[in-house]
């Protein structure tokens, strides 16, 4: 992990961050959780996998990666061993205060990375409230659609287990998880209603009921397969370069937006 302290803010020195801040804006803020993942999967799972990933994308864009939130709202883990989950409300809210302040800091191109299921209804709700509030353009990353995308061209199907074990090779915790079962189940939801409801549209809350449901078990992966799975999220990150460029884009735009408010002109209207 010593090649990575240029990347880590946890790491760097206050003089440095003022030198870095001169050139670049950029940071990225992982956010992940603590909650069940079965029986063979770390608690740390969606943590790991997104600080893996956010310091992967620092190297990329070489910018400063923020340390991880490992704490938010987890859903249907809730009540699982080891779960630690707080509210939605103030998953949104702490969430949302530390991104203000990483903004307020500097680094006004602000990229919350966040894999975690639930992140995805609070941190659209979270970048929209700071656009809203101060004009800021945060932006959501989800990583995982790639990440899966790319470990299915090497292991016929991406899971979230190949993830994980890309990611704590990357962070040089190999050995601390083995993905392999010793049999072949796959993820699923807790009742076959909750899949016709969501054929129509429908959300809703709910739980898991049985140790298998949210990750599901594979028996064709090993421990040894970690450097393959990291090979493939390189690729996936990869895929990313040029994020930061559309990013910038963007924010240009959106900033001529607000400062010609076409809204209020009476040459808007077409029709």
């Amino acid at each position: 992990m010593k090649k990575l302290r240029q990347y880590r803010l946890d790491l760097m020195t206050s003089k440095e961050i003022a030198e870095y801040l001169r050139c670049s804006d950029l940071a990225i803020l992982p956010v992940g959780c603590t909650e069940f993942h079965g029986p063979l999967m770390p608690l740390g799972t969606d943590t790991l996998q997104d600080t893996a990933i956010a310091l992967m994308l620092a190297e990329e864009w070489n910018c400063v990666c923020l340390p991880p939130i490992p704490y938010v709202y987890t859903g249907a883990s809730e009540h699982w061993p080891g779960t630690i989950s707080i509210s939605p409300e103030e998953s949104i809210a702490y969430v949302k205060a530390v991104a203000k302040s990483a903004l307020a800091a500097g680094f006004h191109r602000l990229v919350i990375c966040a894999s975690h299921g639930p992140m995805g209804f609070m941190g659209e709700t979270i970048i929209r409230s700071i656009f809203r509030e101060t004009g800021e353009i945060p932006i959501l990353l989800s990583p995982y659609p790639k990440m899966i995308e790319e470990l299915a061209r090497d292991f016929g199907r991406g899971s979230e287990d190949l993830n994980t074990l890309g990611a704590v090779t990357f962070l040089g915790l190999e050995g601390c998880f083995d993905p392999h079962a010793p049999r072949d189940v796959p993820a699923e939801f807790s009742d076959p209603s909750m899949n016709r409801l969501r054929a129509h549209g429908i959300r809703m809350p709910w739980l898991f009921s049985a140790d298998h449901q949210h990750t599901g078990f594979r028996s064709d992966i090993s421990i040894a397969d970690g450097p393959r799975a990291l090979a493939a999220m390189r690729r996936a990150v990869a895929a990313l370069h040029d994020l930061p460029e559309h990013y910038d884009a963007y924010r240009r735009f959106a900033r001529r937006q607000l400062e010609e408010r076409c809204w209020d002109h009476d040459n808007i209207w077409t029709a």
